[in-house]
């Protein structure tokens, strides 16, 4: 009877230390989860931290069109898969991805090339700007995401500054042409490249979805037609 009530307290202690275990076990890897979706963020932030804001008037610059027309010896007969736009001190740089690996830096100012280097090869099926039909300009779609900013985002904004566009892109997703702005707080906003109407938001705060564009959004083809063709190759 003794042994019997040794085994019972026994097993009942076996218990407890199991589940004290798997409980230890469960903190572990959320704290190793959560940990990991902190760096994450804290990594977004840094990046664009480290961005310097695109001009607020880019009609300064050339057209992508009117950089391709310059750049026909450098490009070829390769197809542009995307354009990023980012500012590197006092140059805005267009770099330019072509479907055969090549990445193509140039002066947005005045379309000089200001490096070339070989990245990976694209796959045939991979959509490029060939015979896109891009019908808004770059000026126009960045006002759209500006205006979208404002209306949505602009309160959870620390600083001004915050609602600045340090880098703009132009490429496919999900299979349509947009261009992507992102903003200084991370904020990420995409326009259509033929509509001109934003068709996907997120958050630089809360990194929340918004969806659809909203009613906000209309009126937006009123913007300046500069560069209407701007990005098509």
């Amino acid at each position: 009877m003794f042994r019997k009530n040794i085994r019972g307290v026994v097993g009942a202690i076996e218990i407890v230390l199991i589940a004290v275990v798997l409980a230890v076990s469960g903190l572990v890897v959320w704290r190793v989860v959560d940990s990991g979706t902190e760096e994450d963020n804290a990594a977004n932030v840094e990046e664009t931290d480290e961005l310097m804001a695109l001009p607020e008037d880019i009609t300064t610059l050339m057209t992508f069109e009117e950089v391709e027309a310059l750049a026909t010896e450098e490009i070829g007969d390769a197809a542009i898969v995307d354009i990023t736009v980012e500012q590197d001190e006092d140059v805005t740089v267009y770099q330019y991805r072509l479907e055969d690996g090549r990445i193509l830096r140039f002066n947005a100012q005045n379309g000089t090339l200001i490096s070339q280097s070989q990245g990976e090869q694209f796959s045939s099926g991979e959509p490029t700007f060939r015979n896109a039909g891009v019908t808004v300009g770059m000026e126009q779609a960045m006002m759209a995401a500006q205006n979208h900013y404002q209306n949505n985002y602009q309160n959870q904004a620390q600083n001004q500054n915050q609602n600045r566009i340090v880098r703009a892109g132009l490429g496919y997703e999900d299979g349509s042409l947009v261009f992507q702005f992102t903003f200084a707080d991370g904020a990420e906003i995409s326009v259509d490249a033929q509509t001109g109407e934003v068709i996907d938001a997120v958050s630089g705060t809360s990194d929340t979805d918004s969806g659809e564009a909203a009613d906000d959004t209309s009126g937006n083809g009123a913007g300046s037609s500069t560069g209407a063709s701007q990005g098509n190759n």
